[in-house]
């Protein structure tokens, strides 16, 4: 059993900052005939996330971080263990209408984190080497440069809500 993240707090808000040699998901949310040993661990510059893909693909679907700038690479990758690994919170799964789920699927979060490298190249571009640098006139000129790289307004949509 692998141990726990480690829990740090600012301002009272406990941080997620797991150690090297944890886990990036349990065994248990793992495809049926998935060692333990082949789980990725969060230290690893790769994670191959088909496990977590239950359907008979076999695809691949990795995440490597080492594409994103090195700057910014330890705070996405602790972000990129909480979405993996920690719900949605009750309020979002029990509003009328909602169709969120506890945990996004395998293909989810595929998107999500290529949405990310590019907003992390973006963000690095504009001198932000953490992620508590960025401010609202940042996340309000993403959009733009999203705009810039070609994308209509629907996808821009899409692309600031994955």
């Amino acid at each position: 059993m692998s141990p726990g993240p480690h829990q740090l707090a600012r301002d009272a808000v406990p941080l997620i900052d797991p150690a090297p040699a944890i886990v990036v998901f349990p065994l248990d949310r793992a495809r049926p005939g998935t060692r333990e040993a082949d789980l990725p661990r969060f230290g690893e510059p790769r994670w191959q996330l088909a496990a977590l893909d239950h359907g008979e693909s076999g695809r691949t679907m990795s995440i490597n971080w080492e594409e994103f700038p090195s700057s910014l690479r330890a705070g996405f990758m602790r972000a990129g263990w909480a979405v993996i690994n920690v719900p949605a919170p009750g309020v979002l799964l029990h509003r009328p209408g909602s169709s969120t789920r506890p945990r996004l699927s395998p293909g989810s979060l595929q998107r999500t984190f290529r949405a990310w490298r590019f907003f992390a190249g973006w963000l690095s571009g504009c001198q932000v080497c953490r992620l508590d640098q960025m401010d609202r006139r940042l996340l309000e000129e993403y959009p733009q440069a999203l705009r810039d790289r070609g994308l209509g307004r629907a996808a821009v949509t899409l692309e600031m809500f994955t």
